[in-house]
């Protein structure tokens, strides 16, 4: 599917066992370990579309001692500490070999997919978007939000929410006939609570988001309701670049998908509002390179329409 790697037929992706994970590991830790290691830098970047909504010098203080604690657990030193940058630079500096490390998002990941190995990538799972209106608002479908007020929750998660939104919109017959008015925040309280008090039509957020918020007010889950829910989506990904040797790429990344076990750990997981990290492979990425095509390619459409 368009510039992805062929993975094979797997329907499912495939989990990396911590079996095979370590009988791998058992040959490669000697190399990582052997004197003169740490004179090797681990070149890290996390580019600024991947963390939307996020403060700035927050995450750049958080990744800092988060990075420092993984590659000292790794027996890596760091070759700098500027973590997050521009999109352009980050992928300007995979294509031309000066990363070993980076998170991106899927739309970012289609323009330098020959330079990352998809073997192994670390992602929450995904996360299905929820399309959520009031009880007794009469919105019951998508269709229903036409000349409305949507809220959308920008967040990590939420990153295709609107690759999403422009496809299952268009088959509902919304194309911009009747738009719908959107408005975006980065709190889930500001979000979700304006549908709870009628303040607002509809919202958008992650279904672990409004999950958390039930828990914190069972009220919402009474009055609020599942108007359309996505399949799930990978919002941004961390994988390394393709030619990154294997004796320091496995440590590695087995190492980030401890990253609860660590008070650093969890604050970067809270950043990326995610749970933790799971290895896996390019598989998981099929459904969002599926959104994001479809969107592109529908958007084509309409312009040459109106043309």
């Amino acid at each position: 599917m368009g510039d992805m790697p062929e993975v094979g037929n797997r329907n499912e992706p495939r989990r990396w066992s911590r079996r095979k994970l370590l009988s791998g590991m058992g040959v490669v830790m000697g190399a990582a370990a052997a004197p003169g290691t740490l004179e090797t830098p681990l070149r890290i970047a996390i580019s600024e579309q991947a963390v939307p909504g996020v403060n700035r010098n927050d995450a750049a203080a958080a990744l800092a001692v988060w990075a420092d604690e993984m590659a000292k657990a790794v027996n890596l030193r760091l070759a700098d500490k500027v973590w997050l940058r521009p999109s352009a630079e980050v992928l300007a500096a995979l294509r031309t070999g000066n990363l070993d490390l980076l998170c991106l998002t899927v739309p970012e990941y289609r323009r330098v997919a020959a330079f990352l190995d998809t073997e192994r990538v670390l992602t929450d799972g995904g996360q299905e978007m929820w399309v959520m209106a009031a009880q007794g608002s009469g919105i019951t479908k998508l269709s229903g939000l036409a000349g409305r007020h949507l809220i959308i929750l920008d967040s990590p998660q939420t990153q295709l929410v609107d690759a999403w939104l422009t496809g299952a919109l268009f088959k509902e017959g919304l194309s911009g006939k009747e738009p719908v008015r959107v408005t975006r925040q980065t709190r889930p309280a500001q979000a979700i609570l304006p549908v709870f008090f009628g303040q607002a039509d509809a919202c958008v957020a992650s279904k672990r988001t409004v999950e958390t918020m039930y828990e914190l007010n069972p009220q919402l889950g009474k009055k609020l309701r599942v108007v359309q829910a996505s399949p799930k989506l990978v919002g941004a990904f961390m994988a390394c670049r393709k030619d990154y040797p294997a004796h320091y790429k496995i440590p590695l990344l087995e190492k980030l998908t401890q990253a609860r076990d660590s008070p650093a750990g969890k604050q970067v997981m809270t950043l990326f509002s995610s749970f933790n990290f799971v290895m896996t492979d390019g598989e998981v990425l099929r459904p969002s390179l599926a959104v994001v095509e479809g969107a592109e390619k529908l958007n084509e459409v309409l312009l040459t329409e109106k043309r």
